[in-house]
């Protein structure tokens, strides 16, 4: 398993910092990567940003030929672009258009393989 964490400020708000590195030591973690959206002198840097660069061919081999999950938890803006990076990965990756990358992640949900924990959304009566 491998964790993609986004904050703004690691000395401010990267929560559970020690707790993931250690499950990386004892090998539960197999990767762990942290954006910093706000770190002092340096360019901002997101989920998205990490996937597509670092770790697009992984996380499309590992969902289509591995029968891997996703889990999205988060602010429901980084999570649209987050899932919009994700259709670009598939597309790229898996030779395939927008649309059919879009299908790819409807089956995943269906599969209950793709899993969203999303806060800031409201609903209108």
């Amino acid at each position: 398993m491998t964790l993609v964490f986004g904050c703004r400020n690691s000395g401010m708000d990267h929560i559970y910092k020690e707790e993931t590195l250690a499950l990386k030591d004892r090998g539960i973690l197999k990767g762990v990567y942290t954006a910093y959206s706000r770190e002092p002198g340096k360019q901002k840097t997101y989920v998205q940003d990490i996937l597509r660069e670092k770790l697009a061919s992984e996380v499309y081999k590992v969902l289509h030929e591995g029968n891997g999950h996703i889990y999205i938890c988060g602010e429901i803006k980084m999570a649209q672009d987050v899932t919009e990076t994700l259709k670009d990965i598939i597309a790229k990756q898996g030779g395939m258009n927008i649309e059919d990358a879009e299908e790819f992640l409807t089956t995943l949900k269906n599969q209950k393989r793709y899993h969203e924990d999303i806060f800031g959304a409201t609903f209108q009566k």
